[in-house]
């Protein structure tokens, strides 16, 4: 293995920035087309990677503010809830 003492920006993979960050594949993408998580570089014809500093401002951002994306099983449970109450207090025509 060549060892090198390059120190500058790493680039990281789908596979660990999805590790880091807990998003599905779709979510992240979802994301960057809102200009709301860090763009991904294009490496090469069929590869692309994220800077590691700009995702790690990222993660460390959503742990300050507070985090609008809500993972997938509480964003279910949100639209059940939403829905039982539509439904509960929905009009109903009079017979």
């Amino acid at each position: 293995m060549i060892r090198s003492s390059f120190s500058g920006p790493r680039l990281v993979r789908l596979a660990e920035v999805l590790e880091r960050t807990g998003l599905s594949r779709t979510t992240i993408w979802r994301l960057e087309r809102s200009s709301k998580f860090p763009r991904r570089r294009r490496l090469g014809l069929r590869a692309v990677g994220w800077l590691s500093s700009e995702i790690e401002e990222w993660v460390l951002g959503r742990c300050t503010s507070g985090s609008k994306v809500l993972p997938h099983t509480a964003q279910r449970a949100t639209f059940s809830a939403g829905l039982e109450r539509l439904k509960a207090n929905s009009w109903r025509p009079s017979s």
